[in-house]
């Protein structure tokens, strides 16, 4: 963070962790000047929480921050097929949402799980 933060404020870009809005922080506040701001909500892919951040959580502090450009960050930890079926189901949860809320709603998954080993690496794979 410390030298994203940096190069980010090279080009009038602050981004702040953890804001509270209203009912609670947003995981990030994206903002250059008072013209540009977007928040992004970060959860687990196994969350109990999951689709609250989408549903409830993201639209909330949208609303606070009267900001219309949010972002939904999925960390991908697991393989199971309810998560699978879940990342499968999220394009059309945020385009949904979008609509429900009238917001600017972006989603993007990340995958966070652990590749495997050199030494388990056969054949042809990278």
């Amino acid at each position: 963070m410390g030298m994203a933060r940096e190069y980010l404020r090279m080009h009038g870009v602050e981004v702040d962790r953890e804001v509270e809005l209203g009912r609670g922080p947003v995981d990030f506040k994206v903002s250059a000047g008072s013209n540009f701001r977007l928040l992004i909500e970060v959860k687990k892919d196994h969350s109990g929480t999951f689709w609250n951040g989408l549903d409830d959580q993201l639209p909330s502090y949208l609303a606070s921050d009267a900001t219309d450009e949010g972002w939904f960050a999925a960390i991908r930890y697991r393989d199971s097929k309810t998560i699978v079926a879940r990342l499968n189901r999220l394009p059309a949860a945020v385009r949904d949402a979008a609509k429900r809320t009238g917001k600017d709603l972006h989603y993007i998954a990340i995958d966070g799980r652990r590749p495997p080993s050199a030494s388990k690496i056969r054949g042809n794979e990278t």
